[in-house]
């Protein structure tokens, strides 16, 4: 029996190639920004926290506010693209997320700039959830620093 070879008429997906380099290579800790949304004071789409995922969040804004206006205002403020809402909940709320490729920093600055844009837009949030986010950082590393500084 023979085998076909499979055809990829593009170019070959990389970010999964360095997402599983970076997890080869450098420990992340990934958390769901489920909490990070709640500890902003935003409602999030997943009502079970054993669902909430590491990779996306669907956050809720506030009533009488516009999910797409505040995603134009973080692009173009601060170059950050978040996902769309639709059906029932369109323009309701945006999706944050990420691809695979990403390390501890890369998500504080993407929560950081979350933040900033919320601010910027005037939607009401509890500040100092990227505080939050790096105190949870710190604290899943501080076994393993304080191992290799023994």
């Amino acid at each position: 029996m023979s085998r076909a070879k499979p055809i990829h008429p593009a170019t070959g997906q990389t970010p999964p190639h360095y997402g599983l380099r970076s997890k080869l290579t450098l420990p992340t800790v990934h958390f769901p920004i489920a909490f990070l949304s709640l500890a902003w004071g935003l409602d999030i789409l997943c009502r079970d926290a054993k669902y909430y995922s590491p990779t996306i969040t669907a956050v809720l804004l506030p009533e009488g506010h516009d999910a797409e206006a505040f995603r134009g205002l973080a692009l173009e403020t601060f170059n950050i693209s978040y996902g769309a809402s639709f059906g029932p909940y369109a323009k309701k709320y945006f999706r944050i997320g990420h691809l695979g490729d990403v390390n501890d920093t890369w998500q504080l600055g993407a929560l950081a700039a979350t933040e900033m844009a919320l601010g910027l837009a005037g939607i009401p949030h509890k500040k100092g959830g990227a505080q939050a986010a790096m105190d949870y950082i710190v604290s899943a590393h501080a076994g393993g620093a304080r191992v290799a500084a023994e």
